[in-house]
């Protein structure tokens, strides 16, 4: 799928969101582009008509960003869906909300504010912005603030700081510069700044700070993400209730000031009674990292993810087509070609690699020619017969509301998907002809709902020789499970690589049969 995302300009917190759904989504062709709410250049505006155009979505990170492409190409505008992401909540009520599929909004402020947008939390990378063992001896407090003004409380901070002899360590963007002075002359001394700030040396502040401060006024936040930064790194956070603070706040993994931004003293004795109390500071550690785990940015981009392709087509069901592969490049590339050539409209491909011959470099090929969005699972096989996991972690990575079963030696007739989609029914496990020769049931050629499949336990993994899998799905889906098994004989696929014969399989099929005995028999 292509998408646009348009945010205000780089570097801001609304840029880092959408780097993070990105990074994490990189089965979909995603351009992030800036869209200034005030100052353009003309190369600019054309270069997003030009992005609009090409995209399957549209998605708008910042309302002022899309009012603009909205007016100046209504036509390229309305022909897509449009998603508009909510940030800030003193513009959540906008009437632009109108003019867009979907409205979504990042913390239940503003979600209280526009009842019918949906809620996706924010996310960070738990894997960069990890918890510090080494937590400081030093009275050091920060702040990282996306646009230094009054609103954030920085002057008050400094003034604080600089009271009771602590050092402030300052990141954020100036803007407004008389502002910004009046912090540095107030700080002076206590107080060292970094602007622009790369995402290492934003991290490397939170590791040298002993606490942490948001001090903006109501409907405002330092920054959408420092206070979930601050609480993986393990940096205690004093703050007010303002932006998501009250949807991560459980009455002891951070510490809320209830009085105005202003009030120094206040802000003063607070700091103090952290900072003094390094066991209370110790336990907000631990508190705060409990709560944060759960806001991982792959989690952010999952439901993302979910959000483009329920706008995207929505009439049509999203299908999984699944291809395990291991060690046969050349029969894989057949069975990939068949995929992307399906007629269904809405797929995706999950490529399951347990090969000791890895086949990212064909899947990162094949990207470059379909529109069809492919992920890519890579895992060790540990010498066994990988089958059942292969097709586990496919399952697990997929999106679609079903699933279709393709082994790397089958390629798949253009409208087999379609075919399969036309005659399923509730509770239903389909499969199709290989080699225009009906055969009782087989799951490498196959289509079934991705709910049943996990409900009922997916592939069994101890399933570990050749010759017992099929049984076994079929004993425990259809006895258990209580699905039906049907044959769709319009559905057609040709294989492009034998199997090993069954002779030199017979040791392993009597395995097979034996641990099935145990299993269902005893």
């Amino acid at each position: 799928m292509r998408i646009l995302i348009v945010v205000d300009k780089g570097g801001t917190a609304i840029d880092r969101l959408a780097q993070s759904v990105k990074r994490n989504l990189p089965q979909h062709d995603i351009v992030i582009f800036p869209v200034h709410p005030k100052r353009n250049e003309a190369d600019t505006i054309i270069e997003a008509q030009r992005l609009m155009a090409w995209a399957d979505v549209i998605d708008i990170h910042y309302w002022k960003s899309g009012q603009i492409l909205r007016m100046s190409f209504p036509k390229e505008f309305e022909s897509k869906p449009r998603i508009l992401f909510h940030f800030n909540p003193y513009d959540a009520e906008s009437e632009e909300n109108q003019y867009y599929t979907k409205v979504v909004v990042g913390n239940s402020s503003i979600h209280s504010k526009i009842p019918y947008a949906e809620l996706i939390p924010y996310g960070i990378d738990l894997d960069f912005f990890k918890f510090n063992p080494d937590y400081t001896e030093d009275k050091v407090v920060n702040m990282s603030v996306n646009r230094i003004e009054g609103k954030k409380g920085v002057f008050e901070v400094a003034k604080a700081c600089k009271e009771l002899g602590y050092e402030f360590k300052l990141v954020g963007r100036v803007s407004k510069g008389e502002y910004m002075d009046q912090v540095m002359k107030e700080g002076e001394g206590s107080i060292e700044f970094w602007e622009n700030a790369t995402d290492e040396k934003l991290r490397e502040v939170y590791y040298q700070s002993a606490i942490h401060v948001c001090n903006s006024v109501d409907n405002f936040e330092s920054g959408t993400l420092p206070i979930l930064e601050c609480m993986a790194c393990g940096v205690p956070v004093l703050t007010r209730s303002v932006g998501h603070v009250p949807d991560l706040y459980d009455g002891s993994n951070m510490v809320i000031r209830d009085k105005a931004q202003e009030d120094v003293q206040d802000l003063k004795d607070q700091l103090r009674q952290l900072m003094e109390n390094r066991d209370w500071r110790l336990n907000l550690r631990e508190k705060a990292w409990d709560t944060v785990k759960n806001r991982d940015d792959k989690r952010m981009a999952l439901e993302v993810n979910k959000l483009y392709y329920s706008v995207y087509k929505p009439e049509v069901p999203l299908i999984s087509i699944v291809i395990p592969t291991r060690d046969h490049p050349e029969s894989f590339i057949e069975c990939l070609v068949g995929a992307m050539q399906q007629d269904h409209p809405k797929l995706e491909i999950v490529v399951s690699d347990s090969g000791d011959t890895p086949v990212k470099e064909i899947v990162e090929a094949g990207r470059k020619n379909t529109l069809i969005p492919i992920k890519y699972v890579r895992f060790n096989h540990r010498n066994t017969y990988s089958l059942a996991e292969a097709r586990n972690r496919g399952i697990i990575e997929a999106d679609g509301e079903y699933i279709v079963f393709c082994d790397d030696r089958i390629k798949m007739a253009l409208n087999a998907v379609t075919l399969f989609n036309y005659n399923k029914k509730s509770r239903t496990w389909l499969w199709g002809v290989k080699d225009e020769a009906p055969k009782g049931f087989v799951e490498n050629f196959s289509f079934v709902s991705r709910k049943d499949l996990i409900k009922g336990g997916m592939f069994c993994e101890r399933i570990q020789y050749y010759g017992g899998m099929t049984q076994e799905v079929r004993e425990r889906f259809e006895r258990e499970q209580g699905l039906t098994f049907i044959l769709v004989d319009e559905a057609k696929a040709t294989s492009v690589r034998r199997t090993k014969s069954k002779a030199s399989r017979r040791e392993d099929i009597i395995d097979a049969k034996f641990l099935l005995y145990k299993m269902y028999n005893k």
